[in-house]
């Protein structure tokens, strides 16, 4: 199992890992372990566990979005690089839980494996502040 903590970097320009309200609940990064692990399975859960939830990324405030479920997909590839891209979306919320999918790229972008969050919202979103993400709360 690696040890040691994730390393982000936000390319510039593309979707922020803060709550700053967006339009879109996709999040991106570079991420890599510190210090550096060989590659190993354990490496791409640890990675694509790493982001914030994605409905972060059109919240204006945040919300606790614990994961419920969380089911990964391996490639056959063994990958040498150090660092890795996410791309992370929801893919549906109803208020009361949310699905992120995401996917873990090598450099030259061979996919890695591949990730989908159940997540319960245990908190109020307010209406309209959801993006891209299908859905509402249901009672």
């Amino acid at each position: 199992m690696p040890s040691g903590a994730v390393a982000c970097v936000v390319p510039p320009g593309r979707h922020d890992i803060s709550t700053k309200g967006g339009d879109e609940p996709v999040l991106t990064a570079w991420l890599r372990l510190r210090p550096p692990s060989a590659y190993q399975p354990a490496v791409a859960a640890v990675l694509l566990d790493g982001l914030v939830p994605s409905l972060y990324a059109v919240l204006s405030t945040p919300v606790v979005i614990p994961t419920v479920e969380f089911t990964l997909h391996y490639s056959p590839v063994q990958p040498a690089d150090e660092w890795f891209f996410i791309e992370q979306r929801t893919v549906w919320s109803t208020g009361w839980f949310c699905v992120d999918e995401a996917e873990l790229r090598t450099t030259d972008g061979t996919l890695v494996a591949q990730s989908r969050q159940l997540r319960r919202i245990l908190g109020e979103i307010p209406a309209g502040s959801e993006g891209g993400a299908r859905g509402q709360r249901q009672p």
